[in-house]
């Protein structure tokens, strides 16, 4: 059989390969096997090293070999334990890669690029697609304590996500895990701070499917008190964290009411009040729109909701899209 036969995905598209799966294929092909093949066959620290020739289209081939491994996960790709375990190690074992020359101001830059594209698709690809499938006797102490290492060292604050996981069969590293996770609340780092936020919901829901046996309330009140402080950085992404421990019920009274005032004192800060050149006008709209979305979903948990409702009428009027779609908006369950 020719190649151009056995080859059933085509190459060098521009698609993410993931979407493969969601297409239809010729009759007496498994999609499952033939992508299975091209994505996790690969040795990931080949993937994961930067090697000559340097350049934007060996960078996006590399990170969007790795943003498909997710994307397929999500769509039902089946990683093999130990395969997953496999590829564990071959990820947490990745350091910041370095160039030959770095009095080359071009060849630094692109390191930097790179770096910072692979520490964030790397944490998604263990989040999603790698953690989840590997047996408990996988998931380690040693295991749990090499993902921290990584976390720390590469900077990989989507990895965060991961650590829940682990809890179930590494209870040794559990104090561990909630240090992290607190601290990467206080981040100076959006990425860092969403990252915290979004391990805080995974640990909730873990607990909710019976494979763990309950929520730190120390992770519950960091959270509440964080938001409290509203801090530029991260602040979307904890919002859309409370609204989901909200609609699983893991917010008690205390925690709602804290909540309900402190949207309530984001609706007093108005967009002309916010200098342009900020961090703050970036993030304004969304913040806005999870306040919204909480709005709509603390009202009736509420017995005085005068502050939810004007929430909620004002954000049919909000001069920006995002606004006033969150009142139909589901929440994300990616918001990466």
């Amino acid at each position: 059989m020719s190649m151009r036969k056995r080859e059933v995905f085509p190459r060098n598209t521009g698609l993410n390969a993931g979407v493969f799966l969601r297409l239809p294929a010729i009759e007496g092909v498994d999609r499952q096997a033939r992508l299975s093949g091209r994505l996790l066959g690969a040795n990931l620290r080949e993937v994961m090293r930067l090697s000559p020739p340097v350049g934007t289209v060996e960078i996006s081939q590399k990170a969007n070999h790795l943003v498909s491994i997710t994307n397929a996960a999500r769509s039902g790709l089946v990683v093999p334990a130990d395969r997953a375990a496999e590829m564990f190690d071959e990820i947490v074992a990745w350091e910041f890669q370095q160039v030959r020359d770095d009095r080359d101001p071009f060849a630094v830059s692109f390191a930097k690029n790179f770096n910072d594209t692979i520490r964030l698709a790397a944490g998604y690809v263990l989040t999603v697609a790698v953690v989840p499938a590997m047996r408990a006797e996988q998931r380690t102490v040693e295991r749990a304590r090499a993902l921290i290492a990584f976390i720390r060292r590469a900077q990989s604050w989507t990895s965060m996500q991961a650590l829940p996981h682990f809890l179930a069969s590494a209870v040794e590293v559990t104090a561990d895990v909630i240090s992290i996770v607190r601290a990467g609340l206080l981040g100076s780092d959006s990425q860092q701070v969403g990252s915290a936020a979004q391990a805080i919901v995974g640990r909730a829901e873990l607990v909710r499917n019976g494979t763990l046996p309950q929520l730190p309330q120390a992770l519950v009140e960091r959270l509440m008190a964080t938001i409290e402080v509203r801090r530029v950085f991260g602040l979307t992404a904890m919002l859309a964290a409370a609204l989901k421990l909200l609609t699983l019920d893991f917010l008690g009274a205390e925690d709602i009411k804290r909540l309900t005032e402190t949207i309530s004192e984001i609706r007093g800060v108005r967009y002309e009040d916010i200098a342009l050149n900020t961090m703050e006008a970036v993030s304004a709209s969304l913040v806005r729109a999870e306040c919204v979305k909480l709005a709509v979903a603390l009202k009736d948990r509420v017995a005085d909701d005068e502050a939810l409702l004007a929430w909620i009428d004002e954000a049919k009027s909000d001069p920006l899209p995002e606004v006033r779609f969150s009142l139909t908006q589901p929440a994300e369950d990616h918001p990466e």
